[in-house]
């Protein structure tokens, strides 16, 4: 039976594989891991590849080479220089990822960037987007605070909303009043789905049967074949009905 290893304090854990392993404070993983669980809280490196059954990380965690898990939940600072694929991915706080990112369902809440592309069924995001590369999901959901950069989407569903935030009183009416002057936060090179409905969005093109562009858009070229609504705001420089 493989063994459990807990470090508290400051440790290393030798590679190799093992049932539990935690990690309590400053850890070094000094090599691949194999592990049913691996829970980290505090700074940790793992200088080699990671394949877990159920990760938990709270602190800061630095994977230098791949992760492979069935779950992951990230409370914290996650960089993965390699790929990370796992079944589901929760992430509140800072998540970092240089090569693919794949995942059966993906939700993020504060900061997510991907230098590759994402692959996943359901990807749910709130806060901050970036990824270099294609994003190709089933569902895509983004409510944004800050800036959402994305080269291209490829999708069934896509939904794109700015983050409403609860102000009262003056607040409402200067936010109201000052709201035509914001800048777009979102930006796409492309984006291909069945049902497309975004706001305060710039897009290059967007294919599509149904296609629903909100309030404070632009977007420069639209394809469609069904069903194509434009805020009065928006602005789309080309029309094609396909």
């Amino acid at each position: 039976m493989s063994s459990d290893v807990a470090i508290s304090g400051m440790g290393k854990v030798y590679g190799g594989v093992y049932h539990r392993v935690s990690i309590s404070g400053m850890g070094k993983v000094m090599g691949s891991i194999e592990a049913a669980t691996l829970e980290i809280s505090g700074s940790s490196v793992v200088e080699g590849d990671a394949t877990i059954d159920s990760i938990s990380i709270s602190g800061r965690t630095i994977a230098k080479g791949n992760v492979k898990a069935q779950k992951m939940v990230s409370n914290g600072s996650m960089t993965v220089k390699g790929e990370l694929r796992t079944d589901t991915l929760q992430s509140s706080g800072k998540l970092r990822c240089d090569g693919l990112l794949k995942a059966v369902s993906c939700t993020s809440s504060g900061f997510l960037s991907c230098g590759s592309d994402v692959e996943a069924d359901e990807f749910h995001v709130e806060g901050y987007v970036q990824v270099n590369g294609l994003l190709n999901a089933g569902q895509v959901n983004i409510v944004f605070d800050g800036p959402v950069t994305i080269s291209e989407i490829g999708a069934d569903s896509v939904h794109i909303r700015k983050q409403v935030k609860d102000h009262t009183g003056i607040n409402t009416i200067i936010m109201k009043l000052t709201s035509v002057f914001r800048k777009t936060q979102c930006s796409f090179r492309s984006i291909e789905a069945n049902s497309v409905d975004i706001e305060n969005t710039r897009v290059g093109k967007i294919s599509g049967e149904t296609i629903i562009i909100g309030p404070n858009s632009r977007v420069e070229r639209i394809e469609y074949s069904k069903r194509l609504s434009i805020h009065p705001s928006s602005v789309v420089l080309k029309k094609v009905k396909m």
